[in-house]
């Protein structure tokens, strides 16, 4: 394992695998990617429950495969790789953990490739986390809305291929743009705001919160 107390910058290759073994890397700091990171099965912890990360940041290429990255977010930290980046998300899962109730701007649009599972939460406070879209967004897998944090479209075109499940809020009514999801669950206690285009649910909805 990998423990960075600062930052991590790749310019050429990191590659968490060694003897067919996947090791856990954890950076405190901003990581920036602009070589080729592999994370094969990894658990990638950036920040930690108490302490802020960096800025994700690159043009490089983002093997994800199926790791577990655990990005906290407070005042500053964001999910921003360039629209040059390429990804390989394969079936990974992004975790964005609100650390406070700020705001935070995120980019998942890319030169190639899409995020597989996204996940939002709150860590231990009550008060509202938002994560943001700052580019159109399609998650080839599940997005999970966890209590007190929000999930916002932004502006922007968003698709889910899979499971959209929500226990806090899918903000998207600050948009004219479609919304296409593969199933819609909204659980007790969850709020989803439409955009005021056309969502399309392929696979039905579910509520028991607030529609």
């Amino acid at each position: 394992a990998l423990t960075v107390n600062g930052s991590l910058t790749v310019v050429g290759t990191l590659n968490t695998q060694y003897s067919s073994t996947d090791h856990n890397l954890t950076v405190a700091g901003a990581l920036t990617n602009n070589g080729t990171l592999t994370l094969n099965g990894s658990t990638v912890n950036l920040g930690s429950t108490s302490t802020e990360a960096g800025d994700v940041t690159g043009t490089g290429t983002f093997n994800l495969d199926t790791s577990t990255i655990n990005f906290h977010t407070a005042g500053g930290a964001n999910f921003i790789p360039s629209t040059s980046a390429n990804f390989d998300t394969n079936t990974s899962t992004l975790n964005l953990i609100g650390l406070n109730g700020s705001n935070r701007a995120h980019n998942f649009n890319f030169a190639s490739g899409n995020m597989h599972n996204i996940t939002t939460s709150r860590g231990a406070g009550t008060d509202t986390h938002t994560d943001t879209l700052n580019g159109n967004c399609t998650i080839t897998g599940n997005l999970t809305v966890g209590a007190n944090s929000k999930f916002s479209s932004g502006t922007r075109v968003f698709t889910v291929n899979g499971d959209v499940s929500v226990t806090g809020e899918l903000d998207c009514d600050d948009s004219d743009k479609p919304m296409t999801f593969g199933s819609l669950t909204i659980n007790s206690g969850g709020t989803y705001t439409a955009t005021s285009g056309t969502t399309t649910v392929n696979g039905g909805v579910k509520n028991t919160g607030t529609l």
